[in-house]
């Protein structure tokens, strides 16, 4: 499949900070689904590029619905395992903390 145009990459990560849940967990999906589904490289970047790593480690927050939690983990992850070097940029934004306090949840 062919990658999101940058345009529709932005309007997707807009939507997935909005304060909306239905939106957040629509948008929060097809994220996780675009990382899982493609790990070119040049496709990643552009997602991060996007500014997709602030609003999914917000989605971490405990106030999130468990779907959201659990999309944006995946997402993160997703992340990480098609390149290590993205450890330190969601380290940066904050992550860990939330991340283990799910972790510790049993969610």
């Amino acid at each position: 499949m062919p990658p999101l145009p940058r345009r529709s990459l932005r309007t997707l990560v807009r939507k997935l900070g909005a304060n909306a849940r239905p939106a957040q967990q629509k948008q929060s999906l097809a994220i996780r689904t675009l990382l899982c589904r493609d790990g070119d490289q040049d496709s990643l970047a552009a997602i991060i590029s996007a500014g997709v790593i602030p609003p999914l480690v917000q989605l971490l927050a405990p106030r999130s619905a468990d779907e959201l939690w659990c999309d944006a983990a995946h997402a993160l992850m997703a992340l990480v395992a098609w390149n290590a070097a993205n450890t330190a940029t969601i380290a940066a934004a904050g992550a860990i903390p939330p991340l283990v306090q799910l972790l510790g949840t049993g969610s």
